[in-house]
């Protein structure tokens, strides 16, 4: 379970990552 937070996290984290990239705002 702390594992998937985890992952849950790291893609969050690069989901942001690209959505700054894209230069969308909300």
């Amino acid at each position: 379970m702390a594992h998937r937070l985890g992952r849950d996290q790291s893609t969050i984290y690069r989901w942001l990552k690209r959505y700054k990239q894209s230069g969308t705002s909300l």
